[in-house]
């Protein structure tokens, strides 16, 4: 049986060899249990102070050989990142080492492996941080661009928390009048149901500027997907290595070169894009070639945005129209590549029935890149500036879910105060919206939640 009674332990970085390792330990006998395996120079075990780096050595405890030289430090309860007794073992960044040290402390039974998220897990259960906070963190680890993390680090100092925390005094506010007009209904003045519907309004509007942001703020943090199409040997490849800034995509002028898809990240003005380079588009009676062909309409049926590259210096064709009719429900920018070949008059034009953007690139000499760039920006619909480093927004999904919950139960009750309806009926949507609203801080929570939220961490966090 899993207790957040238990002690754990975890390796808290990454895999593979680095200057730096570090293993952490939480629960009540962390202090005890590691202390059988380290020796400390010049001080005896008993004389530790909390919060105090110690140089030692992980020593085998039978054979007493020397695992590492280290540091460790003890952090007590509650003075520390789960709240719990903590203590910390800051090795050579061997993995080799990690695992020997971790194998050590759990050969003791009355300790055990921590689980995904669970040292984090403990603080939120702890009071040392609210779920919001939990949650940034681990956006805060897995950002991958400045603005991202710019966002993830206003999150983590409490800044949605302190809207959230303005949405539920509102709310408490609201249900406090009707409440008192229910119960002390001979003693209370007539309730103003018009100064309540004031504090609903601007419980909606608080709502509502959180979710407004919630797609922008949802590219940043995922994302882009970009799929790369068109025919063979039209320059996809080329584009692809110019996009990533790199080799990424095998170019031949021998058509059907790619096959599988190739992927990359790239970032273009602080966004984070996820492109892939696929296989063209074509009938054909090779066998690899169509499983390369299937492979690229499954990425094209999950993109966010399709690049389809036409050769500029050829006329259109039925096979160009065949594609299009292919990807015409997504978004599209039509590139019409080497445009070096022709002249500015002969290159192929777009039919005017698509009416999609293009831009006149040459993937070979990186001709109208910064062109293409700019609107694929344009395409997906991002506000110019820094929009997220002075507005808060719903973070995932599972905000976006509730807020949207609450503005139904607010609605609801501000309709029924224009309606008349029995106050109880009123206090109903107004308690439910209470609770729901809590569930994003955890001032109320499932088991369910929790486990949910905290199984994305890795298993050191």
């Amino acid at each position: 049986m899993i207790s957040l009674n238990d002690t754990i332990a975890a390796i808290a970085t990454p895999v593979g060899s680095g200057g730096i390792g570090i293993i952490k330990i939480s629960g009540l006998v962390s202090l005890k249990i590691s202390q059988k395996i380290f020796k400390s120079k010049g001080i005896s075990n008993n004389k530790f102070k909390s919060h105090h780096m110690y140089l030692g050595y992980i020593i085998e405890p039978e054979s007493k050989k020397i695992i590492d030289e280290v540091l460790y430090v003890f952090m007590k309860a509650p003075n520390s990142y789960t709240g719990e007794d903590v203590v910390e073992i800051h090795t050579h960044g061997s993995r080799l080492v990690l695992n020997t040290i971790l194998e050590l402390l759990l050969n003791d039974n009355h300790i055990r492996l921590a689980q995904a998220g669970e040292f984090t897990k403990r603080a939120f259960l702890n009071g040392k941080i609210d779920l919001t906070k939990a949650e940034a963190l681990q956006d805060l680890i897995s950002s991958k661009t400045y603005k991202s993390l710019l966002m993830a680090s206003s999150q983590l100092n409490g800044s949605l928390n302190d809207e959230i925390e303005k949405i539920r005094l509102n709310i408490t506010n609201a249900l406090s009048q009707i409440e008192a007009s229910i119960d002390f209904f001979e003693e209370c003045e007539e309730i103003s149901y018009d100064n309540i519907c004031l504090i609903l309004d601007e419980v909606t509007d608080l709502i509502c500027k959180l979710l407004n942001k919630y797609k922008e703020g949802k590219i940043f943090k995922e994302g882009i997907k970009i799929v790369i199409t068109g025919q063979p040997n039209v320059g996809k490849s080329s584009l692809m290595n110019c996009l990533a800034n790199k080799q990424r995509s095998i170019v031949t002028s021998i058509p059907g070169t790619t096959r599988d898809v190739i992927e990359d990240y790239i970032e273009i003005d602080g966004i984070p894009f996820f492109i892939a380079d696929t296989a063209g588009l074509h009938k054909t009676d090779n066998s690899l070639e169509n499983i390369g062909i299937d492979l690229a309409k499954q990425y094209i049926s999950q993109a966010d945005l399709v690049i389809f590259v036409i050769d500029a210096s050829k006329t259109i064709t039925e096979k160009d129209f065949h594609i299009y009719n292919e990807i015409s429900s997504k978004k599209i920018i039509v590139a019409l590549n080497k445009i070096d070949l022709v002249k500015q008059d002969q290159i192929a034009y777009i039919p005017e029935n698509w009416n999609i953007d293009s831009c006149k690139i040459s993937a070979k000499y990186e001709t109208g890149i910064d062109i293409l760039k700019k609107q694929i920006i344009d395409i997906i619909g991002i506000s110019e500036g820094d929009p997220f480093l002075h507005e808060n927004y719903a973070p995932n999904l599972r905000h976006k879910n509730i807020l949207e919950n609450v503005l139904e139960l607010i609605n609801s009750a501000k309709n029924g105060l224009i309606s008349n309806i029995e106050p109880d009926l009123i206090a109903i949507d107004l308690r439910l919206g209470l609770d729901k609203i809590g569930e994003i801080a955890g001032f109320t929570y499932t088991d369910d939640i929790l486990d949910r939220i905290f199984s994305q961490f890795c298993i050191g966090k």
